[in-house]
């Protein structure tokens, strides 16, 4: 399948209000994910929110990835870790890109959100065993680790239903195609 240059831009600009959203939490990032790793992880959530919703709008296999790959680009200059911030924001699309089109085979068996919710799981699963690379050595114990995962879970799960119902209104308004 092949990208318009209509989808392009609309993946770019989603990729822009990801980085505005990356940028307005990166104070706020570094403290939260070392006082409270839990707490991190289900604020982080929201960057998910306009990838998945770029995989809503666009019928792209990739699109969610490509979102964060632009927002990864232009938060990258201004982030603490620079562009590292890529690794995370590209796991957890492509995460849920890739459950999302294995899933879809299953979905007549399934109810009508229940791919994006279990794509939102993976995609938070991926994320926790990323952040499993930084986690300080103190907090790797179980509680910690469990809530961790349910945080992380949680915000994504919570990401992928946000995105559903942002591309309902968004074509209600008449907005998309």
């Amino acid at each position: 399948m092949r990208l318009s240059t209509r989808n392009l831009l609309v993946l770019a600009s989603l990729g822009a209000v990801t980085a505005l959203i990356l940028f307005a939490l990166i104070p706020f990032g570094g403290p939260l994910a070392a006082f409270a790793p839990p707490l991190y992880a289900l604020v982080v959530g929201v960057y998910s929110v306009m990838p998945f919703l770029a995989r809503r709008l666009i019928d792209f296999p990739l699109a969610a990835t490509l979102v964060s790959f632009f927002a990864g680009l232009l938060a990258g200059a201004f982030s603490s870790i620079g562009y590292l911030v890529l690794v995370p924001l590209l796991v957890g699309s492509l995460a849920f890109d890739l459950s999302v089109t294995l899933l879809r085979r299953a979905s007549r068996r399934l109810g009508p959100n229940s791919v994006w919710v279990l794509a939102g799981a993976v995609s938070g699963v991926a994320l926790f065993l990323v952040s499993l690379l930084v986690f300080s050595p103190d907090d790797l114990v179980p509680g910690m680790l469990v809530a961790t995962l349910a945080g992380r879970i949680a915000a994504q799960v919570g990401a992928a239903l946000l995105a559903v119902v942002l591309s309902r209104r968004l074509a209600r308004a008449g907005i998309t195609r």
